[in-house]
């Protein structure tokens, strides 16, 4: 009996012990979901202590839990993407640098992913916290337009040229060219380059389109999503356009396939989509986009040639005061074809081993990045760096289309899919990271939706 009574309250205690767990992780996951986004405006940025404990509590988790509800692919996305991580590390002569980013591009990625699997259990929980993230973000994304705006104002008042807030996709494209690239947007610490924004637009705005059908707040969501959807036209860019009108689509025909229904607010998405880009300009502009860069591709730079081309072409802008903002923009095209031929080129130069994580900046001098999430992955993680990423990046569109052929009615699942899918888009043809200036905004968010795509149950009718 003695031995009987300490062995049940020796049980007791341990199952306690892992509900006060659960309960904490719960809830720091929660906060973590409005903070990771806004920290860019906080007075100390103090990611490095949510580095440590996320990828604690992920460990602490997997201890308790073991590998809970996380697909084949995504454990072996993992795996294969800390050895390319942990290879390419040893070889390269940053080692400090590529530890630093590698804990964000790796640890904390697949991290997150693990503890939102675990102790968001679902829907309910997981559409609160992707509330909760694009809140977040919201605060940026207000923050910075309003700063763009008036930057862009001042510019065009002082020209004797006032201009009004933009409406149409061509007045927005004329705001974008009279940005610089690099921009503070209103706050000390900001995401830095504009088109960073530009990518997390990519994977919210189809996100929030999805949500507007699960989530019982749904004028929280449309507000959400207006504010985001402006915001992210103010830092205008076509590859984010095409991956979210794809995107929207795609859930246009999910909805169609397993509810039977027409879904009129995805119908005005795309409507107002088209209406805001139906001007001869801007269909000249996209056009042009596609020409340019495949006509650079075809005539690749060598690596050695790649970066003289680009750093003369920044001269030539520098130079020439009367070269118009608009005129570089729509070169854009053939320098991404060049970034993405000098990153393959560095990737065949160390094909097994990598560069090293964080350190492709210093070896491509001119832009800094070859465009191309994959791209880079292979350049600076090797190639198992490359099929560790490739793995990540499949799963989405794999299982997208999988919900499609089956007619699976769980509208969050679609939505998660639809999302990741897009930013995977976007991060490999356009340009994405996860880590950029060691912000993980994106890669956070991506990690979110992917255990939104493991969500097994329907809490309430779409």
């Amino acid at each position: 009996m003695k031995m009987g009574w300490e062995q049940n309250f020796r049980v007791r205690v341990q199952e306690g012990t892992k509900e006060v767990f659960d309960a904490v992780c719960h809830s720091v996951l929660l906060l973590l979901c409005f903070w990771v986004p806004i920290q860019p405006i906080l007075p100390i940025r103090t990611y490095r202590l949510v580095e440590v404990i996320i990828i604690l509590m992920g460990a602490m988790s997997f201890a308790i839990h073991g590998m809970v509800r996380v697909p084949l692919l995504i454990r072996l996305s993992f795996w294969v993407s800390l050895a390319g991580w942990m290879v390419s590390t040893g070889f390269s002569p940053y080692i400090k640098q590529s530890i630093d980013v590698g804990t964000l591009e790796i640890l904390v990625f697949y991290a997150v992913s693990y503890l939102a699997t675990v102790h968001l259990r679902g829907q309910r929980d997981l559409v609160a916290a992707s509330t909760l993230f694009a809140a977040g973000a919201a605060v940026i994304a207000v923050v910075q337009t309003v700063a763009i705006v008036q930057s862009v104002q001042a510019k065009f008042q002082a020209l004797s040229s006032p201009l009004p807030l933009p409406v149409l996709a061509s007045e927005f494209l004329r705001y974008k060219a009279a940005v610089p690239q690099l921009f503070p947007a209103g706050v000390p610490n900001s995401y830095g380059n504009i088109d960073n924004y530009a990518s997390l637009c990519a994977l919210l705005l189809p996100w929030l389109v999805g949500l507007l059908y699960v989530s019982r707040q749904r004028w929280l969501i449309l507000g959400l999503f207006l504010i985001h959807a402006y915001a992210g036209l103010v830092v205008y860019s076509r590859g984010v356009v095409l991956v979210f009108v794809a995107a929207v689509c795609a859930l246009w025909i999910f909805r169609f396939r397993a509810y039977g229904r027409l879904s009129p607010a995805i119908c005005a998405v795309l409507v107002g989509t088209v209406f805001l880009h139906a001007d001869f300009k801007m269909v000249s502009t996209f056009v042009g986009g596609v020409t340019s860069f495949v006509s650079a591709m075809g005539a690749r730079p060598t690596a050695s040639e790649a970066p003289s081309v680009r750093i003369e072409k920044a001269e030539e802008y520098e130079e020439n005061e009367k070269y118009e903002k608009h005129e570089k923009y729509d070169k854009s095209p053939a320098e991404r074809a060049q970034a993405l031929s000098t990153g393959i080129s560095i990737g065949l130069m160390s094909s097994m081993m990598g560069v090293g994580f964080g350190t492709y900046p210093t070896i491509d001098t001119a832009l800094t990045s070859p465009h191309s999430l994959a791209v880079l992955r292979f350049a600076e993680g090797g190639l198992l760096g490359l099929i560790g990423f490739a793995m990540l990046a499949v799963y989405a569109p794999f299982r997208l289309l999988q919900v499609l052929k089956l007619r699976e009615k769980h509208m969050l699942v679609a939505t998660c899919l639809c999302a990741i899918s897009a930013f995977m888009a976007k991060a490999v043809i356009f340009g994405a990271n996860f880590s950029v200036s060691s912000n993980f905004v994106w890669g956070f968010g991506v990690a979110l939706c992917l255990a939104g795509s493991l969500c097994e149950r329907e809490e309430h009718a779409s």
